[in-house]
C-alpha cells in the first residue's frame, strides 16, 4: 500500500515537471518571437537614425534663410551612378532610396542588392541594413544566420549600431 502512494506521487511529480517543461518551452517561444519583433523595431529605429544623419545639411554650407529644394529623382539617379562608379555610400544612398521609395517606387529586393553591393564595398551602415532586411524578410528570405554574419561584419566596419546589436543579443 505504501508503495502504491508513493508511485502515484511519483507519477504526479513527473506530470507536474512535464508541464512545467512545456510551459518553459512556451515562454521561451514566446519570448524569442517578441525579441525578434522587438529587433525588428530597433532596427527601423536605427535606420531612421542613420537616414537622420546623413540627410540633414551640413553646417554652413547653405547660407541661412536659402530654401532647399531636393529632387529625389535626381538625388537617386546620382546615387546610382555613384555606385555603378564604385562608390560604396553611393549604393548605401541608392538602397535607402529604394527601401523609403524616395524618388523611384519602392522596392525592397532593389534595396538589398544596392546594399549587398555597398557592404562589399565596405560600407558598414550597408551590411548593417542588409541585415535588419534578412532579419524581417523583407526583399530578401529570411535568414537569421545571414542577418548575424552581416550584423558582424558592420560592426568590424566600425558601425556602432550593429555593435550594440552583436553585444546585445547571440542571434538577429
Amino acid at each position: 500500500m505504501h508503495h502504491d502512494v508513493a508511485r502515484r506521487r511519483w507519477r504526479f511529480a513527473i506530470a507536474d515537471r512535464e508541464r512545467l517543461d512545456g510551459a518553459v518551452k512556451t515562454a521561451r517561444r514566446v519570448a524569442h518571437e517578441l525579441n525578434n519583433r522587438l529587433a525588428l523595431l530597433s532596427g527601423y529605429g536605427e535606420m531612421l537614425a542613420d537616414m537622420e544623419r546623413v540627410s540633414a545639411p551640413r553646417a554652413g554650407s547653405v547660407p541661412p534663410g536659402t530654401p532647399i529644394t531636393v529632387d529625389d529623382a535626381q538625388a537617386f539617379a546620382l546615387y546610382g551612378a555613384s555606385c555603378e562608379a564604385g562608390e560604396p555610400r553611393g549604393c548605401e544612398a541608392a538602397g535607402d532610396a529604394l527601401r523609403l521609395g524616395r524618388g523611384v517606387a519602392r522596392d525592397l529586393a532593389q534595396a538589398a542588392a544596392f546594399y549587398e553591393k555597398g557592404c562589399e564595398g565596405g560600407a558598414a551602415p550597408s551590411c548593417h541594413r542588409l541585415a535588419l532586411l534578412y532579419t524581417a524578410g523583407e526583399g530578401v528570405v529570411r535568414d537569421l544566420a545571414k542577418a548575424k554574419s552581416l550584423f558582424e561584419k558592420a560592426c568590424q566596419g566600425g558601425h556602432q549600431p550593429a555593435c550594440q546589436r552583436v553585444q546585445g543579443q547571440d542571434r538577429p
